[in-house]
């Protein structure tokens, strides 16, 4: 029987059990116990362990274990090289493909990379060698596609998009920042209208019809989560006021032509009433609001709301804000920066009412003192952070003693 020497250096046997666990190592381990032991390693890591023996070169570089991969980390080191002789190779059961910030990755390295039927998610953001031939690869072989991402995505102009109203599977959309135009999004949302949870339409300057946009996204995406209108351009009060059902001047709508919306969707902008029940996050920021929206919208829909951005919407009142503590009371989320008007009464109702809220800002919110923010923290301990940027300063009935 073997032995060895305790702390006190007395011999003591080693039992059977001792000498079964020593014999375990790296080699001897499950398949699924290794695979799993992998998944904890960034990419650098696992490829620096691959190359320590065969067999831990055979496991950590197995096709399973790049379902997901995030190259954004490593974006000034991925190269067309890399991928025609590393990641296309190694990499065919990809179905998460981050190649966010990337530069200049060759069209058929491209296409090399999505030659799978699997590929679910797909995040380009700020890629700005992609054209209308990179978007004709990704329609073509990315059917099964729920997740696109193109978010700042400067270099195309708004014809490369055509090509992705073929996809019929989206989820969500974010076309931050790029020059999607009406007669490409219009038709990609038709084809994905039953599935569509996640939109992101910010800041995008070309983009016309925004109105007819938006009822279409309300009156046919009943799974919509999430809507990103900041900056939105050319949403008019209309655009708002039929969201909530309130009457607009149709015959004076139809007087020009709308490409894309359907006769239907036009003669029912009077009834439309928006009514998501799965509606969590959503931002006007920047958007000009008509009076009493905001009351009307969080009635039908702030039930399951969660995260509310009214940065800068100049034409919320304080009636907004009882609204919100009333029918919001799922909230965790809300910015009202900018928002003079607003007072002290309304806000602390808010906070009473939504219990999970966790995070306001009350960033130029001249009507409210430091102080009472102060006290807000101590009373409202869940929520974690309620954000003061700029304290305003007393008022000053002598101009000329400012510059005193």
């Amino acid at each position: 029987m073997s032995q060895k020497l305790a702390n006190d250096d007395t011999i003591i046997p080693l039992t059977e059990t001792t000498e079964e666990y020593s014999s375990l190592t790296l080699n001897n381990l499950p398949f699924d116990i290794l695979f799993t032991i992998c998944t904890y390693l960034d990419l650098r890591s696992l490829v620096r362990l691959s190359s320590t023996c065969r067999y831990l070169y055979d496991k950590c570089l197995h096709p399973l274990q790049f379902q997901t991969l995030n190259l954004q980390p490593y974006w000034y080191g991925i190269t067309n090289y890399s991928i025609d002789n590393f990641f296309s190779l190694k990499c065919t059961q990809i179905k998460y493909l981050s190649l966010a910030w990337t530069k200049s990755i060759h069209l058929k390295s491209f296409t090399q990379l999505l030659n799978t039927q699997k590929l679910i998610q797909l995040n380009l953001a700020c890629c700005q060698y992609i054209n209308r031939a990179y978007i004709d690869v990704i329609s073509k072989q990315c059917q099964q596609l729920e997740i696109i991402n193109l978010e700042n995505c400067f270099s195309l102009i708004s014809d490369d998009f055509i090509a992705l109203k073929n996809l019929k599977n989206l989820k969500s959309i974010n076309f931050y920042r790029t020059k999607i135009d009406h007669r490409t999004l219009i038709p990609l949302i038709k084809n994905n209208y039953l599935h569509l949870e996640y939109v992101n339409l910010g800041a995008c300057q070309q983009l016309s019809e925004t109105d007819y946009i938006v009822k279409l996204l309300f009156s046919k995406c009943l799974q919509l989560k999430a809507l990103d209108l900041w900056r939105a351009h050319g949403l008019s009060q209309n655009g708002f006021l039929s969201i909530i059902g309130e009457r607009v001047n149709v015959d004076e709508e139809k007087q020009n032509p709308h490409d894309g919306i359907t006769d239907e969707l036009l003669n029912n902008l009077t009834t439309t009433v928006c009514c998501l029940e799965n509606l969590k996050e959503l931002d006007f920021g920047w958007c000009d609001l008509p009076p009493n929206f905001i009351q009307k919208f969080v009635k039908n829909c702030g039930k399951s709301l969660m995260k509310l951005f009214l940065t800068a919407c100049r034409r919320i009142t304080n009636d907004d804000m009882i609204a919100i503590g009333e029918y919001c009371p799922q909230l965790k989320q809300l910015d009202i920066l900018g928002s003079r008007i607003i007072n002290e009464e309304s806000i602390h109702l808010v906070l009473k009412k939504c219990t999970n809220l966790e995070f306001l800002d009350l960033s130029f919110c001249d009507k409210i003192e430091s102080k009472t923010i102060d006290m807000w923290n101590k009373m409202y301990k869940q929520c974690k952070s309620i954000k003061r940027s700029y304290s305003p300063r007393d008022q000053i009935d002598d101009i000329y003693t400012e510059f005193a």
